[in-house]
C-alpha cells in the first residue's frame, strides 16, 4: 500500500513538473514574440534549469526522484553524443538547421538576454549556442555581447573567424551551416572597431603641438581646414587676409572674406601662399578645399 502511495506522488509530481515546464515555455515563446525579452529571459531560463537529471530525493523503498524533461529537451550530458534527429527532437521552424528543442531555447534564451541588454548572461549562453555549431550566426551576436562588455580582445577572434564567412558543420548530424551575407560584411568592421577600441586604450606618449608661422599659415583674421593634395609637399588650406578676391575692394575688406590657398614645401621651409584665384575664388567665402585622387577639386561656397 505504502509502495503504491508513493509511486502515485511520484508520477503527480512528474507530471505537475512536465506541465510547468511547457506553461513557462508558451510564456517564455509569447514573451518573446512580444519583444519582453526581460520576462522571455526570465521564462526560458525557468525551462532549462534542472533538466540535467538533476536533484536525488530518497523517498522510501529507494526510489528516485528526477526531473524529467519534457520530451523534446533531449540532450543532457549523460546523453552526449547520442542526438537523435527524429520528428521529435528536431524543429520544424527551420529545416536547415537541425537544432534540437534545447538548442532553440538555449539561443532564444541568449538573444533575449542581448536584447534586453543583459549583455554578461547574454556572453555565457552564447558560448554554448557557438559551441554547439548549430546557429551559424551566433558567433556575431557573441562578438557582439562581448564588445558591449568592453571585452574587446576577447571579441577580436570571434569577429575575424566569423568575416571570413567559412560555412560551420554540426559535428553530430554533419549539416553545413552558412553565415548570413549581410552580417559576415559588418563583423569586419566590428573587427576593426575593436582594434580602433584597443588602440584608444593603450597609453600614448606626450604630444608635443607646435603652433605654425605667422607668415604662411596663421595670419590674418581666419585660418583653417589645412589638407595635404595630389602630394605631401603641398598643402591647401582656408584663409582670410589682404590680397584675398573681392568685387569692390571700397566695400568689402578681404580680411573678411574666406578664400582658398596653397603653399608647397621646398626644402623644410613652406614658400609664399598663392591664393587659387578666380574662378576657384569669388566675392564670397570659398573654404574646406580638397583634391580627389582624380584630382578634382572640391569645396564650399557660402553666399
Amino acid at each position: 500500500m505504502k509502495k503504491s502511495l508513493s509511486l502515485i506522488f511520484v508520477l503527480i509530481s512528474l507530471l505537475n513538473f512536465s506541465q510547468s515546464k511547457k506553461l513557462w515555455l508558451e510564456l517564455a515563446d509569447d514573451a518573446y514574440l512580444k519583444r519582453d525579452y526581460a520576462n522571455a529571459a526570465n521564462f526560458y531560463s525557468k525551462v532549462l534549469d534542472d533538466t540535467t537529471v538533476l536533484k536525488t530525493y530518497v523517498i522510501p523503498y529507494e526510489a528516485q526522484l528526477v526531473n524529467l524533461k519534457m520530451k523534446s529537451l533531449f540532450k543532457v550530458p549523460e546523453l552526449k553524443g547520442q542526438r537523435k534527429k527524429d520528428s521529435v527532437n528536431v524543429l520544424k521552424e527551420d529545416p536547415s538547421l537541425n537544432a534540437t528543442k534545447y538548442d532553440f531555447i538555449l539561443n532564444r534564451l541568449a538573444n533575449s538576454y542581448r536584447l534586453n541588454f543583459d549583455y554578461k548572461h547574454a556572453v555565457e549562453y552564447y558560448k554554448k549556442v557557438v559551441e554547439k555549431n548549430v546557429y551559424p550566426d551566433a558567433p556575431y551576436y557573441y562578438g557582439l555581447s562581448l564588445m558591449s562588455l568592453k571585452r574587446y580582445q576577447d571579441a577580436l577572434p570571434v569577429f575575424d573567424t566569423y568575416s571570413k564567412g567559412a560555412p560551420i558543420v554540426d559535428s553530430i548530424t554533419k549539416t553545413t551551416l552558412i553565415p548570413t551575407d549581410s552580417l559576415v560584411k559588418i563583423s569586419g568592421k566590428h573587427a576593426q572597431s575593436c582594434y580602433f577600441a584597443l588602440d584608444s586604450l593603450t597609453p600614448k606618449k606626450n604630444i608635443k603641438v607646435h603652433m605654425m608661422d605667422s607668415l604662411v599659415f596663421n595670419r590674418g583674421t581666419s585660418n583653417f581646414a589645412p589638407q595635404y593634395y595630389l602630394s605631401s609637399d603641398k598643402v591647401i588650406f582656408t584663409s582670410s587676409r589682404r590680397g584675398g578676391v573681392v568685387s569692390d575692394p571700397e566695400k568689402q575688406d578681404p580680411k573678411y572674406y574666406c578664400d582658398l590657398y596653397y603653399t608647397t614645401l621646398d626644402d623644410t621651409i613652406w614658400q609664399r601662399p598663392v591664393n587659387f584665384g578666380r574662378p576657384v575664388n569669388t566675392s564670397l567665402h570659398e573654404g574646406a578645399g580638397v583634391f580627389t585622387p582624380e584630382e578634382v577639386m572640391l569645396f564650399t561656397l557660402e553666399r
